[in-house]
């Protein structure tokens, strides 16, 4: 099939919440992808964090093809070794925990939230505030949504649950005020991805850590888009000096299988299993659930993923070529003075802020073989595969390079 013959099946028979990029995707090996027509394009997008380790690694592509030649799934009525195995695996990697498996980001958040709200359910029925932070972005389910701290995507949804107060960024005064008696929770992203990969800094989330504890609140971090191994460390939370009460998971987790994970340390997880559950509420029904969530094949895709993640010094390599990447667009800035306005990121997490249109830019560098995205009007953001090495960066940065001063160019033309 070509682009123009999908494009027209994909208008005709999905609905059209995406604008798509004008680009057909047929195969993808290491870091780069390649259209109907057979050109090759670098991908420094990676399925928007998803496929961590690439295209096509060989250890998912032998762990799927075991997986699938046992059995595709079970439910959560029975028990399965690659569930387990891949469990036991993330906690000894994270903190000390146990897990939900779900689907998605945004269901990996919902679990959160309700389990917060059960939290906060033990100190009296007034516990259920949760603190967000402004132009976070947590999901688009309802009870996500609410959690995010941008309104435009709260618009037509009205009423979204109530219980929510999004704070400024970086804010420790507004937070501190925020925070109180009647607080079960504060939610947040390390580094808000979303809203342009903009990290928090230390001090305000040192300060969620102290006002927390002060009024019996729990901190939920969401590592959906930072998690495994994309700020250089498995988890964003690790260059911050803290651990999570309960940890939000998916995007790169199974490395291109959809699967999520909530983490919570123990005594929280309590709170979701039957007894426990009907002791605090009353109700005979199961707390939480998910018929996908723990599914064989994306289980055993997110061992391999978490094996690889794991061999000693390998996220080494991301701190490194992250700093790289940032000094070549910080270089690449001073020599167009007046097109980059700033260059921000951790690991292979970079955005940067350009005076040009950015969606522009985005199709100009991906007819120039480059695949980025553009968020809002005025950032680009990439998110390369942990494989990238030193010549995929000086070859994505030649390109945006080109592109940056052919849109320049045309612009001046109008």
């Amino acid at each position: 099939m070509k682009y123009t013959e999908c494009k027209a099946k994909d208008k005709k028979y999905i609905i059209g919440n995406y604008p798509r990029y004008p680009l057909m995707i047929k195969s993808g090996h290491g870091c780069t992808v390649k259209d109907d027509t057979g050109k090759e394009y670098l991908d420094f997008l990676s399925g928007i964090g998803v496929s961590v380790l690439g295209h096509q690694h060989k250890n998912i592509i032998k762990a799927i093809t075991t997986q699938t030649g046992k059995i595709l799934h079970t439910s959560n009525l029975y028990y399965s070794q690659p569930m387990v195995d891949f469990a036991e695996m993330l906690v000894h990697n994270a903190f000390s925990s146990k897990v939900f498996f779900c689907n998605s980001g945004a269901e990996a958040n919902e679990a959160a939230i309700k389990l917060a709200r059960l939290v906060g359910l033990q100190y009296g029925k007034t516990k259920n505030k949760i603190i967000t932070i402004k132009n976070s972005f947590h999901g688009r389910t309802l009870g996500a949504l609410a959690a995010t701290g941008q309104k435009k995507f709260h618009a037509g949804y009205a009423p979204l649950p109530g219980g929510f107060i999004a704070v400024t960024a970086n804010d420790t005064k507004a937070l501190k005020k925020a925070i109180d008696k009647d607080t079960c929770a504060v939610l947040f992203e390390c580094i808000q991805g979303e809203a342009g990969v903009y990290p928090l800094s230390k001090d305000f989330v040192k300060t969620i850590y102290t006002a927390s504890r002060k009024n019996d609140a729990i901190m939920i971090i969401d590592e959906v888009q930072t998690g495994f191994g994309r700020t250089g460390k498995l988890f964003a939370y690790q260059h911050f000096g803290i651990k999570p009460d309960i940890m939000t998971l998916s995007k790169g987790i199974a490395g291109g299988l959809p699967m999520g994970a909530m983490l919570a340390r123990p005594h929280l997880a309590k709170l979701f299993e039957p007894d426990k559950y009907n002791a605090l509420t009353g109700s005979p029904a199961t707390a939480h659930a998910s018929t996908f969530g723990g599914n064989p094949v994306c289980a055993a895709a997110a061992l391999a993923v978490l094996k690889q993640l794991t061999v000693k010094g390998y996220l080494n390599k991301i701190t490194y070529l992250g700093r790289y990447m940032k000094d070549r667009l910080s270089r690449l800035s001073k020599k167009i003075k007046s097109v980059i306005t700033d260059v921000r990121g951790m690991g292979f997490m970079i955005a940067l802020d350009i005076s040009l249109d950015a969606p522009s830019v985005r199709n100009t560098v991906q007819k120039k073989g480059l695949l980025i995205n553009s968020i809002g009007t005025h950032t680009l953001r990439m998110l390369p595969p942990l494989i990238a090495g030193k010549k995929d960066i000086d070859k994505a940065i030649s390109i945006l390079d080109e592109a940056l001063g052919d849109v320049k160019i045309l612009t001046r033309g109008r």
